[in-house]
């Protein structure tokens, strides 16, 4: 829960972009929140006015009665960070037709390789899934 809730007056209409909430630093521009069970995309916050894109990763617009939760999951910093890192040498071996790819020299475009970046592996290898009964 990230304290702020809906505060509209009102409710929320199934085609509504905008809302309001009661705290919108408490929220930020590329969210993905969730209201009741409908997900949304935060695209701007001006103070305490939210732009929205409604209904967004398979769920459906629907409307919602004032004053209800306004929920976020953020990735851990380092999942972002890994994700950041791994696009941006993706990014680059576009342009670098001589680019080193995950141990092997290719030209042209990347192609897609099973071996993951070290310095990903790094940074998500606490997020790991462990089979049962294994140890950490």
């Amino acid at each position: 829960d990230t304290g702020a809730d809906l505060s509209i007056g009102g409710p929320l209409s199934a085609a509504a972009t905008q809302a309001t909430v009661t705290d919108g630093m408490l929220v930020e521009a590329g969210d993905t929140a969730l209201i009741e069970q409908e997900q949304v995309f935060i695209r701007q916050v001006s103070g305490n006015d939210l732009t929205l894109v409604r209904g967004v990763n398979g769920t459906s617009a629907v409307s919602h009665v004032d004053g209800l939760d306004v929920w976020t999951a953020r990735p851990p910093a380092q999942v972002s960070e890994a994700s950041l890192l791994v696009a941006g040498r993706l990014f680059t071996r576009g342009d670098n037709p001589l680019a080193v790819s995950a141990g092997s020299y290719g030209l042209g475009a990347p192609k897609s390789h099973a071996a993951i970046d070290p310095d990903a592996q790094r940074l998500l290898t606490p997020f790991r899934r462990l089979p049962l009964g294994a140890a950490a």
